[in-house]
């Protein structure tokens, strides 16, 4: 197998907190800007939520009417609702944002195709859930008709989805059967802080855990929700390319190469420090 280390073309994240300052992850994607600008220039595309619905209100968002302008056109007539401009973070990285509650009235219908397709149970998933995978399944879409519209096949093209909230829009380009590679890449895993808040030993353990398991024990996940989250995220690492960690600081009992170990053997496909290596 070919180890050459490659660069895409085209790299697309897709965040909750694009442009959406909530936590931690809008620091990790957002003080990295600068340097995915000087590798890809424009072709480095974030993707967030557009829950301002306002931009005099965004404080980090600036529209670009100029940008993308014939395929936002096209994304309009396939029902796609989404704003363009720049992140106002140092780099100022171009990010769509898109309205995924247009999507609200279908959402059943939504819901039962990731269910047929690939088992994801959202039966009992509260608002939070639903609201999560709308927003994945809606910047699926964006990906798939940007890149049908702007691109061509001989484009490297990675599209990199962060945490479990995003998980729907991987799925939906792996549906979509289109040469994109997909990096999923998990701050904090619901499985990871569920068994810790049920005292369990994770680490110790780890090896041992099987989450299509975990994911039926109430007494384990606490809530409904956090097992909806948790099917969603397994079904994210069993689809995309790669899946990344990010890692902790090291000490104390938490070892980041033993954890990288045990999920290389568990996972097969293996936990990158690279975003992007050739598949």
């Amino acid at each position: 197998m070919d180890k050459k280390l490659l660069s895409p073309d085209y790299l697309f994240e897709v965040s909750w907190e694009v442009c959406n300052k909530v936590g931690g992850i809008y620091t990790v994607i957002s003080t990295k800007a600068l340097h995915q600008k000087a590798m890809l220039g424009r072709h480095h595309i974030m993707i967030g939520p557009d829950v301002w619905m306002n931009i005099e209100d965004n404080p980090d968002f600036t529209e670009d009417a100029s940008l993308y302008r014939n395929w936002k056109l096209k994304a309009s007539e396939e029902g796609i609702r989404v704003r363009i401009g720049r992140w106002n973070v140092p780099g100022k990285p171009i990010a769509i944002l898109v309205d995924y509650k247009q999507f609200l009235p279908k959402q059943d219908d939504v819901l039962t195709e990731y269910w047929k397709r690939f088992g994801v149970d959202s039966l009992t998933g509260n608002w939070d859930y639903k609201e999560s995978a709308l927003f994945g399944y809606a910047a699926g879409r964006v990906i798939v008709s940007f890149y049908r519209f702007n691109l061509y096949s001989t484009d490297k093209v990675v599209a990199q989805f962060h945490e479990w909230q995003t998980g729907a829009g991987l799925l939906y380009i792996k549906d979509a059967g289109i040469p994109v590679a997909t990096v999923f890449t998990t701050h904090a895993t619901m499985m990871g802080r569920c068994i810790r808040g049920n005292n369990l030993p994770l680490y110790k353990h780890l090896e041992d855990y099987d989450e299509t398991l975990r994911r039926r024990r109430p007494s384990l996940a606490g809530e409904d929700v956090r097992a909806q989250c948790r099917c969603l995220h397994y079904r994210e690492r069993h689809h995309c390319a790669r899946v990344q960690a990010v890692p902790w600081p090291s000490g104390g009992h938490r070892d980041p190469q033993r954890l990288r170990e045990q999920l290389y053997a568990r996972f097969g496909q293996g936990v990158e420090s690279q975003a992007c290596r050739g598949t």
